[in-house]
């Protein structure tokens, strides 16, 4: 026949049916969405401090095998002394190495920072008060209240830390006064602490960001040690540490539910779409009887689920942009976290489940146009 068959005259006159099909399959793609949105607030947030941070800030601690220095052979406090030194003396070295700005010897502080799943700790330096305008400078943050550290376990930290940890200006934690609040483009802290810690101190070094290996760096200068028994805060274990304890830990549990929605919506859809095929029999056959071949009724049915499944993704695209939104607003910024709206990875995901459940759909429909009769055939049936 010359005249195409409408993929929307079923559609038209069949609102309510097709309207549940489309919600149905845009609730649950917006639920794996959405769901795998949160997840992934505990890797941003902990990429920030863990990489993004560690380019510029890195912290590392010798063990005392690296200075010879032989707790069994001296008092501790003689070790301390001598791991001082050596510490000192390797912090003067690092700043004649390209790529670090500064490097101190120093007390460190920690702020546990909780995100969706699981947690981790920020770690911050105590400064000579002289120091700390540079360091904020070198940081890129600024003071939006309060003061800067003056006195004895004064700290400042940004305003995510404070969000995250329920603590406000004002407040004492671990001993240390909040005296002042930076902005929230960085986990930031810093302190002054003139009585030194023993075993809690670190070096410091300020880094232009071409450093990523700073283990590489201090084995070059000369040093020699387990790599075990030392600790590193530098951008290379915060991408081993971030890949282990954070996205690996969680990468089973979106494979489990991206398993569960492509169940859900592939029953869900079949279920459904199987049972608007039986009152649509009659329909196919007239269709059959007027002329039209299988073929014919066969791409204006791909053609109604194409529009379905193209309306149930922007709808789904809709429901996922609204609740990201106040997600991030009730949730996750209310808690000083951070987030990323665009997945590109799930995207494609999502529109892998529509392929799989048309190729599904495919099962059935082509079950169903070949049980097509014509009325004359099916006359002929009746009759014989």
């Amino acid at each position: 026949m010359g005249q195409k068959l409408s993929a929307m005259t079923y559609i038209k006159n069949n609102k309510r049916k097709v309207s549940v099909l489309v919600i149905s399959m845009a609730m649950c793609l917006a639920l794996f969405y959405l769901t795998q949105f949160l997840l992934t607030v505990s890797v941003e947030t902990f990429r920030v401090f863990l990489v993004e941070q560690a380019k510029t800030v890195q912290y590392f601690r010798l063990p005392a095998s690296a200075f010879d220095v032989d707790f069994s052979q001296m008092s501790e406090e003689e070790a301390y002394e001598k791991l001082a030194v050596g510490h000192e003396e390797l912090a003067v070295r690092l700043e004649e190495v390209e790529g670090v700005k500064k490097a101190y010897y120093t007390d460190i502080g920690r702020a546990t920072v909780s995100a969706v799943i699981g947690q981790y700790q920020v770690t911050f330096p105590f400064l000579p008060e002289s120091e700390i305008d540079g360091y904020m400078e070198h940081c890129g943050v600024e003071l939006i209240e309060g003061t800067l550290p003056k006195e004895e376990n004064d700290i400042i930290l940004s305003e995510n830390i404070l969000k995250n940890i329920s603590l406000k200006l004002g407040d004492e934690v671990s001993g240390m006064k909040i005296v002042g609040v930076t902005d929230d483009n960085y986990y930031f802290g810093c302190g002054v602490r003139e009585q030194a810690t023993l075993g809690n101190q670190w070096i410091c070094v300020l880094m232009d960001g071409s450093i990523e290996d700073l283990s590489a760096v201090v084995r070059q200068l000369g040093y020699e040690y387990d790599e075990k028994d030392a600790y590193f805060d530098d951008v290379k274990n915060g991408e081993h540490n971030l890949k282990m304890d954070v996205v690996d830990a969680i990468e089973f549990s979106m494979n489990l539910i991206y398993i569960g929605i492509v169940c859900v919506v592939s029953i869900l859809v079949l279920i459904v779409y199987v049972s608007y095929m039986r009152d649509r029999r009659n329909e196919w056959c007239l269709y059959s009887s007027i002329g039209f071949s299988r073929k014919e009724i066969y791409a204006a049915i791909m053609r109604e689920l194409l529009f379905t499944f193209v309306v149930a993704l922007v709808t789904a695209v809709v429901i996922s942009a609204v609740g990201m939104l106040a997600l991030d607003a009730l949730m996750i910024d209310a808690q000083g976290l951070k987030c990323r709206y665009w997945h590109a990875d799930t995207v494609l995901e999502c529109m892998t489940v529509l392929v799989v459940v048309m190729g599904l759909l495919q099962i059935p429909i082509r079950y169903a146009l070949y049980k097509i009769r014509t009325i004359d055939a099916m006359d002929d049936e009746l009759n014989a």
